[in-house]
């Protein structure tokens, strides 16, 4: 109990540091500027509606720049970087116009350290993908050492296929595991079990199935074995671990995809799910955990309220 109790308290620390300063910083931030930018008596309603505008534009512009543009073709620590070294270049620009000299040098510190670190991550990036000497790479963040296979940018992050002996090949998106060659049996008793309920519950016909997310194509490949289910459409959002999944994993999924009763599509699953006709017989909702971005849609009301509607 003792030691529970420790690591709850040393966890809230690390929480308060990381989180509670910032998000105080963030609080002061808006009152100095209404402080700085109202001006005087005579003006304060003009700058103080001048300062709710730029705050309102700024944080869509930001939104959008971020969700549409930085975060696919940078990911997200780079983003979250670059969102630092501008957000401190303009605590140091408003530092200089009031000439508080400590908080110039403070924020051009802060600029130049996130900018050293960004730049040595992208170089450590570059220098794995040309490395030659070595196949066996580690990333800090990854649970196996493997032999890099294949490694390609994609509109959701970096996608790398590995191989381990004991383990087979395993594809990783932004170095998280997504699937396993030799531990795949929770994702193809996914799609045993619907294909298993549906031969059951309607003998004698064949069933119209939708699968959300390809991942290996385990799930997908247990589906469309299932002579009650034809066809089966399986949806990737991302095109790379489409790619990904023919090139190296056809051969343990039975080469799925080229399958006659099977079509893929390109697309997000919640959007296909809203605008398909026609109903489907089960869906199938393989997918990442809601805190990654492009998933958080399939795990809402609205998501199971239009999948109700087309069962």
């Amino acid at each position: 109990l003792a030691m529970a109790m420790t690591f709850v308290v040393l966890k809230m620390i690390v929480c308060a540091v990381h989180v509670g300063i910032p998000a105080v910083l963030m609080g002061v931030v808006f009152p100095l500027v209404m402080s700085r930018g109202a001006g005087g008596r005579e003006g304060i309603e003009r700058g103080l509606s001048w300062g709710y505008v730029l705050d309102l534009a700024g944080s869509a512009l930001g939104a959008l720049l971020a969700g549409l543009v930085a975060l696919p073709l940078l990911g997200v620590q780079t983003t979250a970087r670059l969102a630092a070294i501008v957000n401190c270049a303009v605590a140091a620009w408003a530092a200089a116009s009031t000439r508080l000299w400590a908080g110039v040098g403070v924020a051009v510190a802060l600029v130049a350290a996130t900018g050293w670190l960004t730049a040595r991550g992208w170089s450590r990036a570059e220098s794995m993908e040309d490395r030659t000497d070595v196949p066996s790479w580690f990333d800090e963040d990854s649970w196996v050492f493997f032999d890099v296979l294949d490694r390609q940018n994609s509109p959701y992050g970096v996608i790398t296929v590995g191989e381990r002996k004991e383990l087979g090949k395993i594809m990783y998106v932004n170095y998280r595991v997504l699937c396993v060659e030799k531990k795949n049996d929770s994702e193809y008793e996914m799609g045993a079990v619907v294909a298993l309920a549906l031969e059951g519950h309607d003998p004698g016909r064949t069933h119209r199935v939708l699968s959300i997310g390809l991942g290996c194509g385990y799930t997908l490949s247990a589906l469309a074995e299932s002579p009650a289910v034809d066809p089966v459409e399986v949806v990737e959002v991302n095109p790379v671990v489409i790619d990904m999944a023919r090139k190296h994993f056809a051969e343990s999924t039975g080469h799925v995809l080229d399958r006659k009763n099977v079509k893929v599509i390109e697309d997000e699953g919640y959007h296909h799910v809203r605008l398909e006709d026609g109903k489907y017989d089960a869906i199938v909702i393989d997918i990442e955990e809601p805190s990654v971005v492009h998933s958080s849609p399939l795990y809402t009301d609205e998501f199971y309220a239009a999948a109700m509607q087309k069962l």
